[in-house]
């Protein structure tokens, strides 16, 4: 649920059907990924059966419903670019772990807000996995992302106007965790939490507090859950 940004190159289009797949093995993966997601079923078909379809003119191709699936836009998600090899794409790790092996699409199923969860510790859960999954759940709960999480879980006691808050001094950020941590003294939190109001860092940067702000879809997240 990482914010993804275009310009710092952190995104690509991963193929929810591998656009690899073909033949009987593509028909196995097809009937796979369109029985979990209504939109596949619907306006995705296999590239090679596809071809097999005969047109006569451009508005026959129009009416068609089902597009081939390396160009169907059904079969298209923004994936974060796999990129793990320096703090500005931390966490980036969707497409990489996933490669070509089979997975469910969560994303697309009609009951993903019931099977997917985050407790207030951060950690990640869903309850329908049929064991395609397992990798990128790992993946998903490394311990900088589950902070990240159970932060947001705090900061949400806390009714804030987020679209003010990357304006926020540090001094703003201390005081929301304070309030947030029920505390009156800040040094009093663990570092693992501190750092994310952008007061320790390796070399003076925000990196903590912006990796925190590219997960904001949690305030909410957690806010409606409390």
């Amino acid at each position: 649920m990482r914010r993804l940004n275009s310009t710092a190159g952190k995104i690509n289009y991963e193929h929810i059907i591998p656009r690899e797949c073909k033949g009987d093995e593509g028909l196995n993966e097809y009937s796979y990924y369109a029985s979990h997601a209504p939109a596949l079923h619907d306006l995705v078909e296999m590239a090679d059966v596809f071809t097999m379809k005969k047109f006569t003119t451009q508005e026959d191709i129009e009416q068609e419903p089902k597009m081939p699936h390396i160009t169907a836009l059904a079969n298209l998600a923004a994936a974060c670019n796999g990129k793990r090899n320096s703090l500005s794409t931390y966490g980036c790790c969707c497409n990489n772990t996933r490669g070509n092996k089979r997975m469910m699409p969560v994303m697309l199923m009609p009951d993903a807000d019931e099977n997917v969860n985050y407790d207030a510790n951060g950690i990640l859960t869903i309850t329908n996995n049929d064991g395609t999954l397992d990798a990128i759940i790992q993946e998903l709960n490394d311990d900088t992302l589950k902070e990240v999480r159970a932060v947001w879980a705090r900061l949400c006691q806390v009714q804030i106007d987020l679209t003010i808050v990357r304006s926020f001094s540090l001094r703003e950020r201390i005081e929301w965790f304070k309030r947030a941590y029920h505390v009156t003294d800040f040094t009093s939190l663990p570092t693992e939490v501190r750092r994310y109001a952008g007061e320790i860092t390796s070399n003076g940067s925000d990196f903590y507090w912006n990796l925190l702000l590219d997960y904001d879809w949690f305030y909410n997240y957690y806010f409606i859950k409390k």
